[in-house]
């Protein structure tokens, strides 16, 4: 009888230590965690058109400074009684080439700029004399945004020039940086 104790308690021992062994470990876990990132290709801008606000007759003696306006669509329009061609008026376009589905910032000259929003610009812009460019409002020409839907964005920069009352008769230029950078 004991023999046959010793036997059932030995494979009850086998039988509890093999329950221990067999049983998992539910005290720890590891997953796999996947590591990706996204290299953007370069922002660029190139220039299809100058800006042009065409040409006409400064305002008269004690008319003040007065403005001409150039839309975005390059149609120019004076706020003062006095003669405007606006037939060699153009607004600036860029070009903007980056990488799809990234949203971009714009500045001129420094100054951030809002789509299709008028910015005043600080300082403003000096043509060669008392002219000055003093507000730029920019458009992107599809979509609304800086958001470079397909790669390619058109932007269009309209602007408003400020005149003295007589200034100069003469041919007048200046120039301004615009900058692009992934947001």
């Amino acid at each position: 009888m004991k023999k046959i104790n010793i036997i059932i308690l030995i494979l009850i021992v086998t039988f509890i230590m093999s329950f221990g062994i067999v049983q998992a470990d539910n005290s720890t876990d590891t997953e796999t965690v996947d590591i990706s990132a996204t290299v953007l290709g370069s922002i660029s801008l190139s220039v299809v058109e100058d800006m042009n606000f065409g040409a006409g007759t400064a305002p008269q003696l004690n008319a003040g400074d007065q403005e001409v306006t150039l839309s975005t669509t390059g149609d120019a329009s004076i706020t003062y009684t006095g003669y405007w061609d606006s037939t060699d008026a153009s607004a600036a376009e860029l070009t903007v080439s980056g990488q799809a589905d990234y949203v971009y910032t714009v500045k001129i000259d420094g100054n951030s700029i809002t789509e299709g929003s008028e910015t005043t610009l600080t300082p403003s812009i000096a043509l060669d004399g008392d002219l000055k460019v003093t507000k730029m409002t920019v458009v992107e020409k599809t979509s609304g945004d800086f958001d470079n839907d397909d790669g390619n964005d058109t932007l269009l920069i309209g602007a408003v020039l400020s005149i003295p009352e007589n200034h100069p008769a003469g041919f007048y230029t200046a120039n301004f940086s615009v900058e692009v950078t992934y947001e």
